[in-house]
């Protein structure tokens, strides 16, 4: 049997304990260094953009209906694309027994031939079509048979396994969002980000190769968040001289420098695009 002693303060001592203790929380928050604050407003900076880049490309119901629907497509078309396999197969070996041992009675060369040849064409025209419908939800293949089809239901099978996923951790996103916001002001990290040199007005330009051209402006707010005037918006963070834009509406980030006079960004998108902003 374990025995606890309680021991019962005086009202006065209590208080005056409580006290004590809170103001020691408070003195222990207040010594936190200036580049302890700054780097712990840039971890929570960065990890709300990297969170909110997540949560944002998170697939609706609707989108993944639609990928199962073109599942199904896809899988239709490979059974189509094995069956004209084979008769391109089965053609061809007729037409090359033929051409080699002669033809058989009422057995027609050039017709032999032709019939070949729209086997082809059918296989052709339908691998076509299926990479059509395939591209439009960024998938593709590089061959031109079955396996083309194999390729894209693999890819687009683990695209909605990981939209599953993605829904069942979103509430949890979401609160470690919150949480990180929370992080933010308690910092007072808009004191910090009032002043950043990435705030305010950039005329806009990029292009998918060579010379960027304008296109338009961006604005960057002191609480993280940006806007293009062509309709996007998204998220920013600063680390040193390295600026990360994670863009909201659409799957694209762009990573750029600050030059020493804060008054450029250059860089590039996450498809290779030269990007670059200048201050207004």
């Amino acid at each position: 049997m374990t025995f606890t002693k309680r021991i019962f303060l005086p009202r006065s001592v209590a208080r005056t304990f409580v006290i004590i203790a809170g103001l020691s929380a408070v003195t222990a928050s207040a010594q936190i260094s200036e580049q302890d604050r700054l780097a712990r407003c840039a971890n929570n900076r960065a990890r709300i953009a990297s969170l909110q880049g997540k949560y944002d490309k998170i697939w609706s119901g609707d989108h993944v209906q639609r990928a199962r629907e073109l599942l199904r497509q896809l899988r239709g078309y490979r059974g189509r694309l094995k069956e004209l396999t084979t008769d391109v197969a089965n053609s061809a070996a007729h037409l090359n027994e033929v051409q080699t041992h002669g033809p058989s009675f009422g057995e027609n060369v050039n017709q032999l031939s032709s019939e070949y040849d729209a086997a082809r064409k059918k296989l052709t025209t339908e691998i076509a079509n299926m990479k059509m419908i395939g591209a439009r939800d960024n998938l593709s293949c590089s061959s031109d048979d079955a396996r083309c089809a194999d390729q894209m239901i693999t890819d687009l099978g683990h695209q909605i396994d990981q939209a599953g996923t993605d829904r069942a951790a979103s509430a949890q996103w979401a609160r470690d969002i919150a949480a990180s916001k929370t992080n933010l002001i308690a910092l007072h990290c808009d004191q910090e980000t009032a002043g950043d040199p990435v705030v305010g007005t950039w005329t806009w330009a990029y292009a998918q190769s060579g010379r960027p051209q304008e296109h338009g402006a961006v604005t960057f707010t002191a609480d993280g968040k940006m806007n293009w005037t062509g309709g996007s918006h998204g998220t920013w963070t600063r680390t040193g001289n390295v600026v990360s834009l994670h863009w909201s509406d659409k799957p694209r980030s762009d990573n750029m420098v600050l030059s020493a006079d804060g008054k450029r960004l250059t860089g590039s998108n996450d498809q290779g695009w030269p990007v670059q902003g200048e201050r207004q």
